[in-house]
């Protein structure tokens, strides 16, 4: 994996574009799978560009926003590269949380050292990340004024 590929998965927008750009495809998002394009053309129906994962078969479907209806049929009217939004969609991917395990509100106990997850209701360190943080909300201080 380039630093480029790494800045895009970690949701920097400009690596992403630039990723875009370059005809470079992020991993899928549920799989870290390899994906692949298809153009599916009017005479199958709506036309667009469908990006699928070949392992577990997640995909993005990617509509051409200039195909008409006409009666019994849609008109596909090619827009320039319509390849290219598609691959732009598969790749935008928003910015993971960021926080420790001990300020997540998914936090039910804390105890030697350890916190037990109430989402994978099991230990873990104080210092670990996952990807399901969930900042706690803060408690305002009342802060009394002397004098």
């Amino acid at each position: 994996m380039t630093e480029l590929e790494r800045r895009a998965l970690l949701g920097d927008k400009q690596a992403q574009e630039e990723c875009t750009e370059k005809g470079i495809m992020l991993p899928c998002p549920m799989c870290s799978g390899t994906p692949v394009v298809k153009v599916k053309k009017a005479e199958y129906g709506l036309s667009g560009t469908i990006i699928r994962c070949n392992v577990c078969g997640v995909y993005l479907f990617s509509s051409d926003a200039k195909a008409k209806p006409v009666p019994g049929a849609i008109r596909n009217v090619p827009i320039k590269n319509h390849k290219k939004i598609g691959i732009g969609r598969w790749n935008t991917r928003p910015a993971p949380p960021i926080g420790r395990c001990i300020d997540c509100a998914n936090v039910c106990e804390v105890s030697d050292n350890l916190v037990t997850c109430d989402i994978f209701e099991r230990d873990m360190m104080p210092d670990d990340f996952c990807s399901q943080f969930e900042a706690k909300e803060r408690e305002e201080n009342e802060r009394t004024t002397i004098g």
